[in-house]
């Protein structure tokens, strides 16, 4: 893997999302996880940009890899709660029971 690429998809992906432009974030994110994927903040970054986009399912299971890999990531396990917080009712509560316990 070129480090210096991955790098790049991801401080790209990680600008397009402070820009709110959220599918173009997503899209590098996408290829710097293709280069690494079990890079933790390229997951949480897609999981944030998912659930910019109300895609809380699949925003879970991205902040839920990235969890995988380091169960202590502040930034994912934040952000999942937010996530619950955004999606109310419509995302399954057994997605969100026993955030605040990881």
């Amino acid at each position: 893997m070129n480090k210096n690429v991955f790098a790049i998809f991801l401080h790209i992906g990680s600008a397009l999302d402070r820009l709110g432009n959220y599918t173009q974030a997503i899209s590098y994110l996408d290829k710097a996880l293709t280069l690494d994927p079990n890079d933790k903040f390229a997951l949480e970054e897609k999981g944030v940009n998912l659930d910019n986009l109300g895609n809380y399912t699949q925003a879970i299971s991205y902040l839920d890899k990235a969890l995988t890999i380091d169960p202590n990531y502040k930034f994912a396990l934040a952000e999942e709660a937010s996530v619950c917080a955004h999606a109310g009712p419509s995302l399954p509560a057994s997605l969100c029971v026993g955030i605040t316990s990881k």
